[in-house]
């Protein structure tokens, strides 16, 4: 899968999402086997991993009209 999204995705993309993914994934898979939800600020942290990865996967790459002025 890493492969296919390199190949067909834009690497400034794919790299921080697949970055972004091991923490979130282990995190998701330890709640739903274990019950173990992160406290703190790892809960804040996964928070805003999660919001950055979704932020990254909606944009398009293409420069917003605003920002040309």
């Amino acid at each position: 899968m890493l492969v296919y999204a390199f190949r067909y995705g834009k690497a400034l993309i794919v790299s921080p999402l697949t970055n972004a993914g091991a923490p979130l994934m282990t995190a998701v898979v330890s709640l739903l086997v274990i019950g173990v939800m992160p406290a703190g600020l790892k809960l804040v942290g996964l928070c805003l991993a999660l919001a950055a990865a979704l932020l990254l996967s909606l944009a398009d790459g293409e420069a917003s009209p605003a920002a040309e002025h």
